[in-house]
C-alpha cells in the first residue's frame, strides 16, 4: 500500500489516536481490527481521522464475545444477501448461530443488546422481543476489516 504526501496528516492522525487505544488498554484483537480500518480506509479511498475515530469508539472496548456477534453478524447478512425473506430471517438465523456456539439466550440477548448499542445493530419491538437487523455500518465495517475471523477459530 502506497501513501502520498496528502496522506501524511491523516495518517498521523490516525496513528496518534491508535495509539491512545493501546494506552488505553484495548485488546489485542481489538488492535488487530483497527489497523485494518486504516489499511481498509485507505485501499477504499476513505482514508480521514474522523471516521477513523468513529471505528475506535465502536471497537476499541468491546468483549471478545461482542466481536464474535459482529462477525457471525456479518456473516449472517452476507448469507441473506438477495433473499426476499433477508429482514425476517436474519434475527433469527444470528440467535441461532450463537445458540450453536456455545451462548444460552440470556446470553444472547445480552450480547445482541451491547452489539445494538455500538450502531452495528438496530433493534425494532417484535412478538415474543426484540427484532435485530444489520446497520450499514456493519457492512462497512465488513468490508475494511475481516470481522469475521474470530468465528473461525
Amino acid at each position: 500500500m502506497n501513501f502520498d504526501d496528502h496522506d501524511i496528516e491523516p495518517l498521523i492522525d490516525m496513528v496518534l489516536r491508535f495509539s491512545k487505544a493501546v494506552a488505553e488498554g484495548a485488546a489485542r484483537e481489538n488492535l488487530v481490527l483497527l489497523a485494518q480500518i486504516i489499511a481498509g480506509l485507505k485501499k477504499y479511498r476513505a482514508f480521514d481521522p474522523d471516521r477513523f475515530r468513529r471505528w475506535c469508539k465502536v471497537l476499541e472496548h468491546l468483549s471478545r464475545d461482542e466481536l464474535l456477534v459482529i462477525g457471525f453478524a456479518y456473516r449472517a447478512e452476507r448469507e441473506l444477501t438477495g433473499r426476499t425473506d433477508a429482514i425476517d430471517a436474519f434475527g433469527p438465523l444470528l440467535r441461532a448461530t450463537l445458540n450453536s456456539a456455545g451462548y444460552i439466550e440470556g446470553e444472547i440477548e445480552a450480547l445482541l443488546t451491547a452489539v445494538g448499542s455500538s450502531g452495528l445493530l438496530s433493534s425494532a419491538s417484535a412478538y415474543g422481543g426484540l427484532a435485530y437487523q444489520p446497520t450499514p455500518w456493519l457492512s462497512e465495517l465488513g468490508m475494511l476489516a475481516d470481522i469475521e475471523a474470530h468465528t473461525r477459530t
